[in-house]
């Protein structure tokens, strides 16, 4: 069961994952307000819009600027659009370790995902009436528990990300507010765009290790999951459900790491 008032406003979705959530809310009825920073994604989200009776439309935005989510939700405002369903998934991102990392990169990821998931989250607080039933959800990573091979500041800002759900929960219930606010923290999640790659011969000894370590065979990630999981925490079924973080990743990070390096040695 989805709110009745179905408009979302969609961080970095103009590809991959973020575009993925918005096919699926647009079959769910939502009218979408896609916001990305590449104006060179506009074209194929418009042929998504298309498809689902021009439900949406695509904001090319640069959402690391502290004014720029004012000047979103002053616009739709304006145009008595008010969104109930917020979904934050700016992830810039790219390996490197801590010699890789520079001041430009850093203040990009952190601008990029932490930044952009507080002044969203909070004007879209500051645009609800007290009455009504909203939901934001936060993409967040693994990285903000295990460390990996993404580069360090991609780690600090997806462990903020899930600070600022816990502290958004609370301050928006003491603020009167009827708000969840919940992060979905992802794992491998094979994206559309990079399944055939996925699935070539050339990658079937990884996707060998995936089915038998990590998530059984062919049942790796999508971003439909990932949507499935929106709609969940955007429905009324979930109405008790807020400051959590769900890990989305098929039980592969609850894995004793040593027993899974012996199993993965064992089968060599």
């Amino acid at each position: 069961m989805i709110k009745t008032e179905q408009v979302a406003i969609l961080t970095g979705a103009g590809s991959g994952i973020g575009l993925g959530i918005v096919e699926e809310l647009l079959k769910e009825g939502f009218y979408c307000c896609v916001i990305d920073s590449n104006s060179n994604l506009e074209d194929s989200v418009k042929t998504l819009l298309h498809q689902y009776g021009s439900r949406g439309r695509f904001i090319c935005e640069d959402t690391s600027e502290w004014a720029s989510a004012t000047r979103i939700f002053t616009q739709l405002r304006s145009e008595g659009l008010l969104p109930t369903l917020l979904v934050n998934n700016v992830s810039p991102r790219r390996k490197s370790n801590i010699f890789e990392e520079t001041e430009e990169s850093w203040d990009s990821t952190v601008d990029g995902s932490l930044k952009s998931c507080f002044t969203y989250s909070k004007e879209f607080v500051k645009n609800l009436s007290q009455s009504e039933f909203a939901t934001i959800v936060n993409i967040g990573s693994v990285c903000a528990e295990l460390s990996t091979n993404q580069s360090p500041s991609y780690h600090v800002s997806k462990s903020g990300v899930e600070a600022l759900t816990r502290y958004f929960a609370v301050e928006t219930k003491l603020l009167g507010y009827h708000i969840t606010v919940n992060c979905l923290r992802l794992g491998l999640i094979v994206q559309d765009r990079h399944r055939e790659r996925f699935s070539e011969d050339s990658n079937s000894e990884y996707r060998k290790k995936v089915s038998m370590y990590l998530y059984g065979e062919d049942n790796e990630g999508s971003e439909q999951d990932v949507a499935k999981a929106i709609l969940f925490l955007a429905g009324a079924s979930s109405r008790f459900i807020n400051g959590t973080t769900i890990v989305l990743d098929g039980g592969g990070s609850v894995q004793e790491q040593f027993a899974l390096v012996n199993r993965i040695e064992s089968s060599d």
